[in-house]
């Protein structure tokens, strides 16, 4: 599980990275003051999850175990985390997740997992539940110690991070250098007064770009503040 959570989070890292390429405009544009101030975007930590996981992860997976993972992936769906994009005038812009809806979808999930977690292990381990009840017995651990210890490794601390960085805008291409990178990410993107819409992002084709574009364009931020 704790894995898991790694994954979620780098997922996170990554969709916030690329996200903050919309988050500015040139200040000497006659349009920068509209996009100023506060969007916000629902993450589906399902969507986050599925864009994590190569498909590849299944191929070899029994029937059981294809049965069991899905029941474990449907178990993100409706975690939702809020995500924030702020910029200022001056050309800085940041990201930042809302650490309430963070732990929201934390427990929610965690009441979720509670229920089918007994039943994922055993079946990831090629066994029946009740042959991987006595392994854990003979390791002297229960089921329950085990979907504890397994629960205990998702927290809503791994999910509340923050990224900034400088903007720029060239018509409808956005481009943007975080704080801690020389690499420049361009956006093409659509603004209206409620809505920030990115439709593609170009540059040097990666997995994490591949997953980002197929999982979750078009982003559609909404105007908060």
């Amino acid at each position: 599980m704790k894995t898991m959570t790694k994954i979620i989070a780098l997922a996170m890292a990554v969709l916030m990275i690329v996200a903050l390429a919309a988050c500015g405009e040139n200040g000497g544009s006659a349009a920068a003051p509209s996009i100023i101030g506060k969007w916000g975007y629902n993450v589906n930590l399902k969507n986050v999850l599925g864009a994590s996981l190569n498909s590849a992860a299944t191929d070899s997976m029994t029937d059981t175990q294809k049965e069991a993972y899905e029941k474990y992936v449907n178990a993100f769906d409706g975690c939702e985390i809020l995500m924030y994009m702020e910029f200022t005038e001056d050309g800085k812009a940041t990201m930042s997740v809302d650490k309430d809806s963070a732990t929201a979808a934390v427990d929610k999930l965690k009441q979720t997992l509670a229920q089918i977690l007994p039943d994922f292990m055993a079946a990831m381990s090629g066994m029946t539940q009740e042959e991987y009840e006595a392994q854990l017995e003979a390791a002297g651990m229960t089921m329950d110690q085990m979907v504890e210890q397994s629960l205990s490794s998702f927290s809503a601390d791994n999910m509340v991070t923050s990224s900034a960085g400088t903007y720029r805008l060239e018509g409808d291409k956005l481009y943007m250098k975080p704080d801690d990178s020389d690499t420049e990410t361009c956006l093409t993107v659509a603004l209206s007064a409620s809505e920030l819409k990115i439709t593609d992002v170009e540059g040097e084709e990666s997995d994490s770009m591949a997953m980002f574009k197929s999982e979750f364009l078009p982003m559609v931020f909404n105007k908060v503040a």
